[in-house]
Protein backbone atom coordinates (compact mmCIF):
# COMPACT_ATOMS: atom_id res chain seq x y z
CA UNK A 1 0.00 0.00 0.00
CA UNK A 2 1.42 3.27 -0.98
CA UNK A 3 1.31 6.58 1.13
CA UNK A 4 -0.18 9.36 -0.39
CA UNK A 5 0.18 13.54 0.54
CA UNK A 6 -3.49 14.88 0.56
CA UNK A 7 -4.93 18.17 0.57
CA UNK A 8 -8.02 17.89 2.76
CA UNK A 9 -10.89 19.37 2.00
CA UNK A 10 -14.23 18.83 3.98
CA UNK A 11 -17.34 19.71 3.33
CA UNK A 12 -20.33 18.70 6.16
CA UNK A 13 -23.70 18.25 4.63
CA UNK A 14 -27.15 17.59 5.23
CA UNK A 15 -29.80 15.28 3.13
CA UNK A 16 -31.69 18.62 2.69
CA UNK A 17 -29.95 21.60 4.23
CA UNK A 18 -26.52 22.36 3.77
CA UNK A 19 -25.49 23.82 7.33
CA UNK A 20 -23.57 26.92 7.74
CA UNK A 21 -20.55 25.80 9.76
CA UNK A 22 -16.84 26.95 10.21
CA UNK A 23 -14.26 24.48 10.15
CA UNK A 24 -11.61 25.20 13.39
CA UNK A 25 -9.54 21.62 12.47
CA UNK A 26 -7.93 20.73 10.45
CA UNK A 27 -7.06 24.64 9.03
CA UNK A 28 -7.04 25.43 5.29
CA UNK A 29 -3.95 24.04 2.93
CA UNK A 30 -3.39 21.07 5.92
CA UNK A 31 -1.58 17.63 3.94
CA UNK A 32 -1.91 14.74 5.83
CA UNK A 33 -0.64 11.59 4.27
CA UNK A 34 -3.05 8.52 3.90
CA UNK A 35 -4.04 6.42 6.74
CA UNK A 36 -3.83 9.46 9.13
CA UNK A 37 -6.15 9.65 11.78
CA UNK A 38 -7.41 13.36 11.98
CA UNK A 39 -8.99 15.48 13.86
CA UNK A 40 -12.48 17.52 12.95
CA UNK A 41 -13.70 20.00 14.63
CA UNK A 42 -16.32 22.36 13.70
CA UNK A 43 -19.04 25.51 15.24
CA UNK A 44 -21.75 26.83 14.23
CA UNK A 45 -21.00 30.17 11.85
CA UNK A 46 -23.89 32.35 13.31
CA UNK A 47 -25.60 32.38 9.48
CA UNK A 48 -28.70 29.83 8.86
CA UNK A 49 -29.86 27.33 9.75
CA UNK A 50 -28.04 27.16 13.13
CA UNK A 51 -26.65 23.43 13.82
CA UNK A 52 -28.69 22.98 17.25
CA UNK A 53 -31.75 22.58 14.26
CA UNK A 54 -30.21 20.23 12.48
CA UNK A 55 -29.88 16.18 13.08
CA UNK A 56 -27.18 14.55 10.61
CA UNK A 57 -24.02 15.03 8.98
CA UNK A 58 -22.02 13.98 6.11
CA UNK A 59 -17.93 14.34 6.08
CA UNK A 60 -16.32 14.03 2.52
CA UNK A 61 -12.69 14.13 1.28
CA UNK A 62 -12.02 16.34 -1.52
CA UNK A 63 -8.85 17.36 -3.84
CA UNK A 64 -8.67 20.41 -6.10
CA UNK A 65 -9.50 23.85 -5.08
CA UNK A 66 -12.23 25.90 -3.99
CA UNK A 67 -13.59 26.72 -7.35
CA UNK A 68 -12.54 23.55 -8.90
CA UNK A 69 -13.15 20.50 -5.83
CA UNK A 70 -13.16 16.76 -6.63
CA UNK A 71 -14.98 14.89 -4.07
CA UNK A 72 -12.81 11.61 -3.59
CA UNK A 73 -14.25 9.79 -1.21
CA UNK A 74 -16.99 9.49 1.84
CA UNK A 75 -15.49 9.53 5.69
CA UNK A 76 -17.60 9.92 8.22
CA UNK A 77 -21.34 10.06 8.58
CA UNK A 78 -22.41 11.55 12.12
CA UNK A 79 -24.76 13.04 14.34
CA UNK A 80 -24.66 16.85 15.69
CA UNK A 81 -25.86 15.13 18.90
CA UNK A 82 -22.83 13.73 19.02
CA UNK A 83 -20.95 16.99 19.56
CA UNK A 84 -18.75 19.22 17.40
CA UNK A 85 -15.36 16.68 17.02
CA UNK A 86 -14.78 13.62 15.12
CA UNK A 87 -11.74 11.43 14.03
CA UNK A 88 -11.53 10.40 10.53
CA UNK A 89 -8.88 8.23 8.47
CA UNK A 90 -8.14 8.98 5.17
CA UNK A 91 -8.15 5.49 3.31
CA UNK A 92 -4.36 5.07 1.83
CA UNK A 93 -5.87 4.14 -1.43
CA UNK A 94 -7.08 7.63 -2.22
CA UNK A 95 -5.30 10.57 -4.41
CA UNK A 96 -2.23 10.36 -5.67
CA UNK A 97 1.21 11.04 -4.72
CA UNK A 98 1.20 14.56 -6.49
CA UNK A 99 0.42 17.81 -4.67
CA UNK A 100 -3.65 18.32 -4.49
CA UNK A 101 -4.28 14.18 -5.28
Amino acid sequence: MRSSAVLLFLLASCPITLADVTFTAPTAGSIFKGDAAIDVSWVDSGDPPSIADLKDYNIYLYSGSNADPKKITPLLDGSFSNGNTVKVTVPVDVGESTANA
